[in-house]
């Protein structure tokens, strides 16, 4: 055996090896299968939940036993939970969102006592620390969207504000560390959904005016930083999804009308202004 073929195997079997090594640090699921997971380090409800750059997840505050959370925790690739730094405010029902530079911008949420708060803090996963951002939001909300812009700011939509539902809309600037106003919505909503449309404008879809669930659908374009109308849903939704596909189209599915739940699902089509039914 030549000494290149020799050294070629030894460089083989190093792959091999490392290949091992990280199968077995990663849980391995079948396709198209369910598996169980380690549990939490916590129970909660009404958490916030984001993919961080490094491929672990962050799993904010929520709702337990005692009220909201200031817990953290991270979800790695060994497959389990592990305590992460806790934030400095209680929260659940609040968004979270990972900036460009990789840092994790947590916003608002029901806090003890039960009321909204404007209250708005940055995790750097590298540090696993939080800072706070002095001032906060423009309102307190609860049941809001955030939506990651192409230019990197966060647009801030909607939610409840001292018990009714908000029409206002906000943006993050993480130059400046700070929210300014930017817009009023068509109708106040909360619990709606919110998609990055390929172009840079953002589709946010029904949810609830407290009184009612909506069938009313905004697109902001963050290029003049106006609001439209896009055709109505086919039924009222509130609590849906919205998820934008690789051919730029919108899938908003599920929910409720207010009174049952849904099952039906409906598709935007950005380039022709339209929606359509999809299936259940």
């Amino acid at each position: 055996m030549s000494r290149a073929t020799k050294h070629a195997l030894c460089i083989l079997g190093l792959i091999l090896c490392i290949g091992l090594l990280l199968k077995g640090s990663v849980p391995q699921v079948l396709s198209g299968m369910w598996d169980s997971a380690a549990p939490m380090t916590e129970a909660r409800s009404g958490a916030s939940v984001v993919l961080l750059q490094d491929g672990r997840i962050l799993i904010t505050g929520g709702e337990g036993a005692s009220g909201a959370l200031v817990s953290v925790e991270l979800y790695g690739n060994t497959g389990s939970f592990s305590p992460a730094a806790p934030m400095d405010v209680a929260r659940s029902r609040h968004i979270s969102i990972v900036l460009q530079d990789g840092r994790v911008l947590v916003a608002g949420g029901t806090t003890t006592g039960g009321g909204e708060t404007n209250a708005a803090e940055i995790y750097s996963p590298a540090s696993n620390s939080w800072s706070t951002l002095s001032g906060g939001m423009t309102q307190a909300r609860s049941g809001h969207t955030a939506s990651l812009l192409q230019d990197g700011r966060v647009l801030i939509a909607g939610g409840e504000s001292s018990g009714v539902a908000s029409s206002t809309l906000e943006v993050f600037s993480p130059i400046t560390n700070t929210f300014t106003f930017a817009g009023v919505l068509s109708a106040p909503r909360k619990d709606h959904a919110a998609a990055v449309l390929s172009d840079g404008r953002v589709l946010m879809a029904g949810g609830s005016n407290e009184s009612a669930a909506l069938a009313s659908v905004d697109i902001y374009n963050p290029e003049t930083g106006s609001i439209s109308q896009a055709p109505n849903l086919s039924t009222p939704r509130t609590g849906l999804t919205a998820t934008t596909l690789l051919d730029g189209k919108v899938l908003l599915a599920g929910g409720s009308n207010g009174s049952d739940d849904l099952a039906s699902a409906e598709i935007y089509d950005p380039a022709a202004g339209t929606l359509s039914p999809a299936a259940s």
